[in-house]
């Protein structure tokens, strides 16, 4: 499940928006997320943390994130977690087989990351523009957002639920 939310530039009218979340579509941008960092694309500590053991998760829903100098982007979240008992996801299904089966955890609902795992690291968001720190911002606290072609600040036009 997911949430957009839609802008209209009142300077350059400009529409644009983000979506929140994730869809039906999870499970392939999991396995690209865990395949991305297990290649180097986060950097190698990311790469060596997912490497460490496993069934080691991290996580893809795709979150807000504001930089201090007012840049914003949308990005995955990227934290990492372990599981509990290793032994016990071996035994969970997917399917038509079970975790050890696969080989690999096909996707980790955050549901299942409350109960079955413990955070591990959080993945540092850095701005394109200034290169300091993002912060993530809770949904709920979404609201105006400056254009990104002329940087004018806009007040949320439409809300979307999706999937």
């Amino acid at each position: 499940m997911g949430q957009g939310y839609g802008y209209k530039c009142k300077k350059c009218k400009h529409e644009y928006g983000i979506n929140l979340g994730v869809g039906m579509g999870y499970p392939s941008v999991y396995r690209r997320t865990v395949d991305a960092a297990l290649a180097g694309k986060y950097g190698e500590e990311w790469k060596s943390l997912m490497s460490s053991q496993k069934y080691m998760d991290i996580n893809a829903y795709r979150e807000f994130y504001a930089c201090s100098c007012g840049a914003w982007k949308l990005e995955e979240n990227l934290s990492i977690y372990a599981p509990n008992h290793p032994d016990a996801i071996e035994n969970k299904q997917y399917g038509i087989k079970n975790v050890k089966e696969w080989g690999r955890v096909p996707y980790v609902m955050w549901f299942d990351r409350e109960k079955d795992y413990h955070f591990v690291k959080s993945y540092i968001h850095r701005c394109d523009k200034c290169g300091k720190r993002m912060h993530r911002v809770d949904e709920d606290k979404i609201g105006a957002l400056s254009c990104p072609k002329c940087g004018c600040e806009n007040e949320i036009k439409d809300i979307i639920n999706w999937d």
